[in-house]
């Protein structure tokens, strides 16, 4: 992953040792029509919630392996089971990070490394406000009539969210 630093997980190991504990909470929304996301927002959106998670676990898992323990937690999202229209995307990088995750499930257990996911559906946050923020459809989307309803769906995630406090 372009920008990718290893150089937080050896400060780290540095200064303390080791690492036990690893939360994948990146993420990043990819809302809308699927034809309608540009290129590049598809490629960041699997950048960030996807290869993010496989970087981090080429950073800490030999060192738990190492050691023969550990636990890393991923935090998915429903929508990776259960994509919805308008979020097509989002819901495949989060299948993908389920797939990966369920796989190094396997993979980990001779090196006595849990392995979690976690597939909450909304939580209260801003993370739908900051996407709307810059979120438009093309001139010549075929979906310019059902905008109101592409809005609604994207909202939904936050209007019918769980308090923050409930998930941490």
């Amino acid at each position: 992953m372009k920008g990718f630093s290893y150089s937080v997980v050896e400060t780290i190991l540095a200064k303390e040792e080791k690492i036990n504990i690893v939360v994948n909470n990146a993420g990043i929304a990819a809302h809308g029509p699927t034809v309608d996301i540009s290129i590049e927002d598809v490629q960041a959106a699997f950048e960030m919630n996807t290869i993010s998670v496989i970087c981090i676990c080429k950073a800490v898992l030999p060192h738990m392996a190492s050691r023969k323990q550990g636990l890393l937690i991923t935090i998915g999202s429903i929508a990776g089971n259960v994509p919805t229209p308008w979020s097509g995307i989002y819901s495949a990088t989060k299948a993908a990070t389920h797939s990966i995750t369920q796989t190094l499930q396997m993979e980990c257990r001779p090196f006595n490394i849990d392995v979690m996911l976690v597939m909450p559906g909304g939580v209260k946050s801003n993370f739908m406000d900051n996407y709307l923020t810059w979120f438009c459809l093309p001139e010549d989307s075929l979906y310019s009539r059902y905008l109101p309803n592409i809005l609604a769906r994207i909202l939904l995630s936050q209007t019918e969210a769980m308090p923050t406090d409930n998930f941490t």
